[in-house]
Order: C-alpha cells, then structure tokens, then sequence
C-alpha cells in the first residue's frame, strides 16, 4: 500500500513500474491520494486489476487501510536535494501503524530507523520491485513480528513527551 501525494517526484510512478513488473498475481497495490500524477494512477489501476486507486480519503480512513495491508510503501527516492535534510512523516505514520515498511534509505533519515525499514537496495524501478518481492515472500509472522518492532520503536522512543524533553534538554 501507498497512502500518500501522488507526484512524480515522490515516486509513485517508479511504484507503478515496480509493481508491473511482479508477476505473483495475489500481489495487489492500493493507491491513496491524489497529485500531478493521479491521470497515470487511474489508468493503471484500469490496466491492471491487482491495483485499487481508491483516491483521497481521510486521515482516519487512511490509518485504517495501512493498518490492514501487508506491507507499506514509501517510493520518495534519494537524488533531489531535498531528501538530504528531509525525513518523511509518511515513515513515522507508517511505523505507528505496525505494518512493514519498504522505502530508500534518504540522507535525511537517521541511522536509527535502519533497523525497522526494509531499504531498496539501489535506485531505480528494478531494485524497488525487488524489495516488494522479498517481503512478500516471508511469512505472516515474519511480517507481524517487523510491524510490531518498529510500530514499538515509534511509539517509545518518537513520541510527543519524548520528542518535547528532547528539544528541553537541548535549550
């Protein structure tokens, strides 16, 4: 699953590449969100009937899904500048969920959180659709047991007290 905007710059038609690529047809991507590039989502979706577009939907409606899928993606690659200072807040979302996460490893993003994402190894749409592929292929409590680590992580050590004595110990 992908919740998120829909521009060419965070990804989402190197997701559709990926994807059209794996062949297990009980792999299935839901798409949520609208951006520059929901014309291409749509006609995907059309294309392919393991792909559900589901358009905008609501904050809560979102967490729900992501809470229900298999694994989370987040496609946002490393080679704009602005991924060396940017950390999406689409990662502590989906690590909030307990739900796996697939992503590339931005320069903005601490060494931290390596153990709870599943990296791309590589750029491109060939290593994304690997990185699904590997998922995919591990067991339900494998995926359980990765979800709940990082979902663990998230809400200990990144949350609003936490954060807040962070930033008051630093004055």
């Amino acid at each position: 699953m992908y919740a998120g905007t829909l521009n060419a710059r965070y990804g989402i038609l190197e997701l559709l590449q990926a994807f059209a690529t794996i062949e297990d047809t009980h792999v299935q991507l839901m798409i949520c969100g609208d951006g520059d590039s929901e014309d291409v989502v749509r006609k995907a979706a059309a294309a392919d009937d393991r792909i559900r577009y589901l358009g905008r939907v609501s904050h809560s409606e979102a967490l729900v899904l992501q809470s229900k899928a298999t694994i989370l993606v987040n496609p946002r690659r490393n080679d704009e500048e602005f991924a060396k200072y940017s950390f999406p807040s689409k990662i502590l979302e989906y690590m909030s969920v307990g739900r796996p996460i697939i992503a590339y490893e931005l320069d903005g993003m601490p060494p931290e959180y390596r153990d709870y994402i599943s990296y791309v190894q590589g750029e491109g749409v060939a290593p994304l659709a690997q990185a699904i592929r590997d998922l995919c292929d591990l067991s339900d409590d494998q995926l359980n047991a990765m979800g709940a680590s990082s979902q663990r992580f998230v809400h200990e050590h990144k949350n609003p007290r936490v954060q807040a004595r962070r930033i008051l110990e630093s004055l």
